[in-house]
Formats: structure tokens, C-alpha cells, sequence
């Protein structure tokens, strides 16, 4: 009976195999991985405010990525709302290489 139950609807967004899935009230955070030298604060607070918080992002070795790039990835704390205006703003930002909402790319609408 739990066949019913494990089919998602197809309004829903792909969630790859053991990832979390959206959180329907926003994303939390952005991910960005810094180009070389840029300071992770200074970054943050251009993009979400002077009270951002600004964390780097879990180091899971299992990724496809190098570790150089792991180690320039950061997450952005996000207020309810920002998401998509704090997204614009790190995509022209001249110190981040990639900026995405929330743990994995895709996970939350880019709209």
C-alpha cells in the first residue's frame, strides 16, 4: 500500500538519490564557490546584507570535486524571501566563480 506514497507529484522538483529535499518555505542558504583569494565575509555581506552569516560548506569528500574547489565553497545564510535577489547579486558578483540556492544546484527554482 505504500506504493502510492512514494510517487511524488511531477510539479515537484528532482531531488537526487539521498539528498534533502526543498524546504518549502525557501531555501536557507546560498552556496558559493569563491574565486582564489576572496574573503568569504566580505563576499557574504555584498550579497545578503551586513548580518549575513557566512559558513563554509561541508567538506564531503564523496563530491565530484576537487578539493581546492570544496575548500572555496561557503554558504550564505539567506532570510526568508532573499533567495532570488541574494542569487542575482553573487552571479555578478566579480568574487564568486558559481552561486546556487540551497545544498546542490537545482534544488530550489532560480526564478
Amino acid at each position: 500500500m505504500t506504493g502510492s506514497q512514494n510517487s511524488a507529484p511531477s510539479s515537484q522538483p528532482y531531488v537526487p538519490p539521498g539528498a534533502p529535499t526543498p524546504d518549502p518555505n525557501g531555501p536557507p542558504f546560498l552556496t558559493v564557490v569563491l574565486r582564489p583569494g576572496e574573503d568569504p565575509t566580505a563576499v557574504g555581506h555584498r550579497i545578503a546584507g551586513a548580518a549575513a552569516s557566512v559558513s563554509q560548506a561541508p567538506q564531503t569528500p564523496q563530491e565530484n570535486l576537487p578539493a581546492a574547489i570544496r575548500r572555496r565553497t561557503y554558504r550564505i545564510g539567506l532570510l526568508k524571501g532573499q533567495g532570488v535577489e541574494a542569487l542575482r547579486r553573487a552571479q555578478t558578483d566579480p568574487g564568486v566563480m558559481r552561486a546556487y540556492l540551497g545544498e546542490y544546484p537545482g534544488q530550489y527554482p532560480e526564478q
